[in-house]
């Protein structure tokens, strides 16, 4: 099960709007912090992951001219251009 944490954060501020308890308020105030700040590490974990299957890719990927042979033309022995 997944959970938008985003979403939360934002029904735990419409619940303190029309919130009358001052203890209610405070605990949703409370959850609500912490609903940002596991938004926020999604958010970081998420980009990290991209980097990390981009930096995957790229070093699945050869780099022209390094480490390679010049190709040549079939049978001219000319490097290909």
């Amino acid at each position: 099960m997944t959970v938008d944490a985003w979403a939360m954060t934002a029904e735990c501020a419409r619940t303190v709007e029309a919130c009358e308890s001052p203890t209610r308020c405070a605990v949703l105030r409370a959850l609500q912090k912490q609903w940002i700040e596991l938004g926020e590490k999604e958010r970081l974990l998420s980009e990290q992951h991209v980097l990390k299957e981009m930096e995957d890719l790229s070093i699945g990927t050869p780099k022209a001219g390094v480490g390679e042979e010049p190709r040549c033309a079939a049978g001219s022995g000319r490097p290909v251009t």
